[in-house]
């Protein structure tokens, strides 16, 4: 239903950050498009802001919540401080399902 998609083939998982604890989270999937894009009005608009983040290219043989459990531990390790926005996944091929597909994690980081 969505047009003018900026990138073909690609979606986005995303943990919105307002929602995100140790035990619920909203997720969210979707598409890149541009700011001028109709949306319908069953779907919503998430606007990602230029920010910082920490990639991880994670293979399809982790799963995702490791994926995430491992990237939070190197950034701990390593000095890195959380920001406060959005965790996104990047699936850069047909998806699937996410424990069973290789992507790149995104971590805001200031």
């Amino acid at each position: 239903k969505v047009k003018n998609a900026t990138i073909p083939n690609v979606m986005y998982g995303i943990c919105e950050y307002e929602t995100c604890t140790s035990t619920t989270f909203t997720y969210m999937a979707g598409i890149g498009v541009n700011n001028n894009s109709n949306i319908p009005n069953e779907m919503v608009k998430r606007v990602i802001k230029k920010q910082k983040f920490l990639q991880a290219e994670v293979p399809e043989e982790v799963k995702t919540p490791d994926a995430y459990n491992k990237a939070f531990e190197y950034i701990k390790q390593n000095g890195y401080e959380l920001d406060k926005n959005d965790e996104i996944e990047v699936y850069e091929e047909l998806f699937r399902d996410p424990d069973d597909h290789s992507f790149k994690l995104l971590i805001p980081i200031k």
